[in-house]
């Protein structure tokens, strides 16, 4: 019952990974609509969902997505050409299929709802008039020869099955037939559907294995486990005589590997043994015994310091070259790119533009960035928020930026960038600006100021108003913005984590929020001070330079300025503080 619990857990993620694509992939489409390439690719992630969905019982996510996958299909083959109505229906099911991984991964179960209407509307879309679209496809080659596939190079094996019975014991059956044999702990995959296969999908028939050219007969059926845990399995086959190998390809050469089933099986292999998929508590659970063990380092390390034991200090040494290799590389397996958080903003954008009835472009950069996945998962609403506030109130409608001499559409910039041991993440729009005058007069009437204070403030100092609970310019509440609970969660969900969040603006020219955040929280590096009996961290993200206060001369460098001491650094003042005054300790007992 375990080894079943892991498929379906494996299931879940496969599924949750094909959807992000599929998402990513809908939205990128919208901009190159003749792009075949990506619509062949979107359909072999919906029909693998399917056929995945399918073999574990999951009928109602079969037959959504069986019906987005003739959609697919029509659009695939150029009887329908891609539009905005088909996008935001195929996202609709890119929805509801989340709705329902999300479900079975709560419950275990997929729920009753059956998504008629939506059905309905997918197979709608499928079967109105052909429309003509602006660079027909061809007709795949699928679709027009008898069922022997056009010969060509055998794919990278995928952990994504081709087959989709709802039935587990007509699976059996079926791959049976063929001399393989599955083991009850597993279940056979092949590869997924090429460029060009499938059509007969579309006309919502199940691809029948027998369609491939026969096996040859095996001398006995052979029994194999395919652990979905290890990486993605390669595609079961039968002992004795090999598939007949494909005539020469007239096409351009390819590489002599890619040309062998048995050779694309067995690189295949050897990448599957190279990834492994882990619990994320485990990694957890294992940064927090490296913690410990960071500590028991630094006070053997301490201790050998203080002894003149040669032994000991070489072992010392030893240990604290080992534990901190051994940290770093614990760290980098918690360690994500950004890249997952960032594909998701232009399904955002695009919803919100659809909604406002703006124009808006995406610009992505610094996607390769990583960042402890508890960070990501925090900055994740935060980032949302910044993203709808500039879309919603920063971006003008194309008639008004036509007016004022910008491009009808709106463009919105998102980059990350590392420095050190932070992160700084940027979201700007080329919009209209915030106007302190109007931010000023907000906090002025709200009782925020008093009109002699709010003249007296620059227009910096009085943009951070729109950080304070409740603050809003918006002229009217929308579903979107505007009712004044926003940028101050933004900055105390930031703050929580250590992290900061500036904002600036011109009149006319857009706004930039830039997110400053640390890399990871799970180990910080930190400078020890004391002060009397007490001891104090200060992490190493925020120590700039370390000054010993002395002069030339032998002094103290430090100076007093209308009473209150300052330090002389390089022509700069710097003023003091003094912890033991800061937090009123007593003196050392």
């Amino acid at each position: 019952m375990h080894e079943i619990d892991e498929i379906l857990s494996e299931f879940l993620v496969e599924t949750t990974e094909q959807i992000e694509a599929v998402e990513r992939g809908l939205v990128a489409l919208e901009q190159e609509p003749g792009d075949r390439d990506r619509v062949a690719a979107i359909f072999r992630n919906v029909h693998t969902i399917k056929g995945t969905c399918g073999f574990f019982g999951f009928q109602r996510m079969a037959h959504i997505t069986h019906v987005g996958e003739n959609l697919l299909s029509a659009v695939r083959d150029g009887s329908r050409a891609y539009s905005s109505e088909i996008a935001t229906a195929l996202l609709q099911l890119v929805d509801v299929v989340r709705e329902i991984v999300d479900r079975i991964s709560a419950t275990g179960e997929e729920g009753e709802q059956a998504y008629e209407a939506l059905a309905a509307k997918l197979e709608r879309l499928r079967s109105q008039a052909p429309t003509e679209a602006s660079s027909p496809a061809a007709p795949t080659p699928a679709a027009t020869t008898p069922p022997e596939p056009e010969p060509k190079a055998p794919a990278a094996p995928s952990a994504a099955t081709s087959q989709e019975p709802a039935d587990p014991s007509a699976a059996d059956d079926e791959v049976q037939a063929q001399g393989v044999t599955v083991d009850a702990s597993g279940f056979v995959w092949t590869q997924p559907l090429a460029e060009g296969d499938g059509d007969e999908v579309a006309a919502g028939e199940t691809p029948a294995m027998a369609s491939d050219p026969p096996l040859a007969p095996a001398s006995e059926p052979e029994t194999r486990k395919l652990n979905l845990v290890d990486g993605p399995p390669g595609v079961a086959t039968a002992p004795g005589p090999a598939r007949p190998a494909p005539p020469p390809n007239p096409g351009p050469a390819q590489d002599k590997d890619s040309s062998s089933p048995a050779r694309s099986l067995v690189s295949a292999g050897s990448i599957a043994e190279s990834t492994v998929r882990v619990d994320v508590s485990l990694l957890d659970s294992l940064m927090d015994l490296v913690g410990e063990l960071v500590l028991a380092r630094n006070q053997v390390v301490r201790h050998a310091s203080v002894r003149s034991e040669t032994l000991l200090t070489a072992a010392a040494q030893r240990l604290d070259v080992v534990t901190t290799e051994l940290r770093e590389k614990v760290m980098t397996t918690r360690m994500r790119p950004v890249r997952k958080l960032f594909d998701k903003v232009p399904r955002v954008v695009r919803d919100l533009s659809m909604k406002t009835d703006k124009l808006v472009d995406v610009e992505l950069a610094g996607r390769e960035v990583e960042l402890d996945r508890t960070i990501i998962e925090a900055i994740a609403d935060p980032l949302t928020h910044l993203i709808r506030n500039c879309v919603d109130h920063g971006l003008e409608l194309p008639d008004d930026r036509e007016a004022a001499g910008k491009p009808r559409s709106g463009k919105v910039r998102l980059t990350a960038a590392q420095e050190g041991g932070t992160v700084t993440i940027e979201i700007a729009d080329d919009g209209r600006g915030i106007d302190p005058h109007r931010v000023r007069a907000g906090a002025i009437d709200r009782g925020l100021i008093s009109p002699d204070e709010a003249a007296d403030l620059a227009d910096a100092d009085v943009i951070e108003f729109l950080f304070k609970p409740g603050f809003s310019t918006a002229d009217k509440v929308t579903d979107i913005s505007g009712r004044g609970v926003g940028l101050d969660v933004v900055r105390t969900n930031i703050e929580e984590i250590g992290g900061t969040v500036e904002v600036s603006s011109t009149i006319g020219v857009g706004t930039r929020f830039a997110i400053k955040i640390p890399l990871t929280l799970a180990i910080v590096p930190a400078l020890i001070v004391s002060t009397g009996d007490e001891r104090f961290a200060i992490p190493q993200a925020n120590v700039v330079e370390l000054v010993r206060a002395s002069d030339a001369s032998g002094g103290s460098g430090i100076e007093l300025l209308h009473g209150v001491p300052v330090y002389r650094l390089r022509g700069r003042l710097l003023p003091l503080v003094f912890l033991k005054q800061l937090f009123e300790l007593a003196p050392p007992g």
